[in-house]
């Protein structure tokens, strides 16, 4: 994976006017894990992951990836 994951899973949260408690409450990702996966300490997001929170956007997973490819 790459920092722009990060980058844009932040950027999804923002639009959809989430903090991240309420993507940590709706993804069931802890609060802090999804904070080092915004801010670039962990740059290799499990799939698991990463689909977790692509539901709590509501949002398939492979959309999530595209996005993070621009």
């Amino acid at each position: 994976m790459n920092l722009k994951i990060g980058r844009t899973i932040k950027r999804q949260r923002k639009l959809r006017d989430m903090t991240l408690t309420d993507l940590a409450n709706k993804s069931g990702i802890s609060k802090g894990l999804l904070s080092r996966i915004e801010n670039y300490q962990d740059q290799n997001p499990s799939l698991n992951t990463l689909v977790k929170v692509a539901n709590a956007f509501r949002i398939p997973a492979s959309t999530l990836l595209w996005y993070a490819k621009l």
